[in-house]
């Protein structure tokens, strides 16, 4: 007996993970890292670019910052089109080119050629990530879904800060590279486990279209806040984090010492990430993320004193925390403004920047070997992002209770 009717999407596909189950969150989490996941890898992959190929402190900020500036190129992509195409197939139209140019650039030697492959591969994995973001958005409970990234991220980071190193010495970057092509692969296998999760519309879209206008005038504000603090803290953060292991190995601690210390301080941020699973907002936004601020300047200001191997180890577990903990946050404001997840994916964008942007002033900076200068403009600028932050948190919350 033929059928009667289409075949439900369900019944075509192999198993599914639960929209809203944690399997679907890390699985996600994979996807939308694998077109960033270097960042997790920055020190190591900036001392591969120095060590292995002769390049400056600049030359290897160069070549970082423009892979990040492509992805917030890529992330402006994704922007313009997560409205308005399905997710999974946006994803693995990137995917594809990102995974052949991983494994081309091992054989890239030349700075300037390797700077500009990086910015295409970065455009592609920009997609990705911002496409993954707005994605997270759309869940139930969009602050776990981008714990879970961090947890990913924070994870797979310090065992790669741990084990690249020793390899970079006997492989070269080779290593490094074909690290983020096994990414695109896994991430490639994942995404068929995953659900559709379309685009939500606002519950009274239709009902009130003035309150709506009013509501979305109102965010406006805390919108700009937000999207400048995600600029700062990613900026003023990665600035510093892509040289702490040059840092390290400058005031003469073991490179075996700074991969270890790298490793289990990112390893530490995988129990930051935790953290927002297990407590959400139940405790609301301001006391976490004024907890977990204090804790990442404190980590940073150990760096002056890097030449203590305990402090060097202590700041990176600080650091990673915080870093961990507070990043989901963020990204949980940029949701509640726009539940349709545009708003998150213009957040990738503006976290891209702020990535890509920290590497390039570091390595100016870094011109004069001045890593005390760098450490302080940085903790400068993390500062500024969370007052940025806690403004536009106390007006949201604000908010949510004149409306109960």
């Amino acid at each position: 007996m033929q059928s009667s009717g289409p075949v439900p999407e369900q019944s075509k596909s192999v198993w599914r993970a639960a929209p809203e189950s944690l399997a679907a969150y890390l699985m996600l989490a994979v996807v939308t890292t694998a077109g960033i996941f270097y960042v997790n890898i920055l020190p190591v992959l900036v001392g591969g670019l120095v060590e292995s190929l002769d390049y400056s402190n600049q030359q290897a900020g160069n070549v970082t910052a423009a892979n990040i500036y492509g992805a917030a190129l890529g992330s402006l992509i994704a922007v313009l089109l997560v409205k308005r195409f399905p997710w999974k197939r946006t994803v693995v139209g990137a995917l594809l080119p990102l995974l052949a140019l991983d494994l081309l650039s091992p054989s890239i030697a030349a700075h300037e050629s390797l700077t500009a492959l990086r910015f295409i591969a970065g455009v592609f994995g920009g997609l990705i990530t911002g496409t993954g973001l707005a994605v997270m958005a759309r869940t139930g409970k969009p602050e776990r879904a981008y714990a879970c990234m961090l947890v990913i991220q924070f994870g797979l980071g310090g065992l790669g800060l741990y084990a690249l190193p020793s390899l970079t010495l006997i492989y070269g970057t080779k290593s490094l590279f074909f690290t983020l092509a096994i990414f695109d692969i896994a991430a490639l296998l994942l995404i068929v486990f995953l659900a559709a999760y379309p685009a939500k519309k606002s519950k009274s879209a239709d009902s009130n279209s003035k309150a709506n206008t009013q509501r979305a005038k109102a965010a406006l504000l805390p919108l700009g806040l937000m999207l400048g603090s995600v600029f700062l803290f990613q900026a003023a953060n990665n600035g510093v984090y892509a040289f702490v292991e040059r840092l390290g190995m400058e005031v003469g601690l073991s490179v075996e010492w700074v991969s270890l210390s790298l490793g289990l301080g990112a390893w530490v941020g995988v129990p930051g990430a935790l953290l927002v699973i297990g407590i959400a907002n139940r405790y609301g936004r301001l006391l976490p993320l004024l907890v977990a601020g204090g804790g990442m300047v404190a980590g940073w200001w150990l760096l002056h004193y890097a030449e203590n191997s305990q402090a060097f180890l202590w700041s990176g577990a600080l650091v990673s925390f915080a870093w961990a903990f507070i990043i989901p946050y963020l990204f949980g404001i940029l949701a509640e403004l726009d539940p349709s997840g545009q708003m998150a994916s213009v957040g990738g964008l503006f976290s891209k920047l702020g990535l890509a942007s920290g590497p390039l002033v570091a390595g100016v900076i870094l011109m004069g070997n001045d890593y005390s200068l760098l450490v302080n403009l940085g903790i400068a600028g993390l500062v500024t992002s969370l007052c940025l932050v806690f403004i536009s948190a106390l007006r949201l919350e604000r908010q949510r209770a004149s409306s109960i």
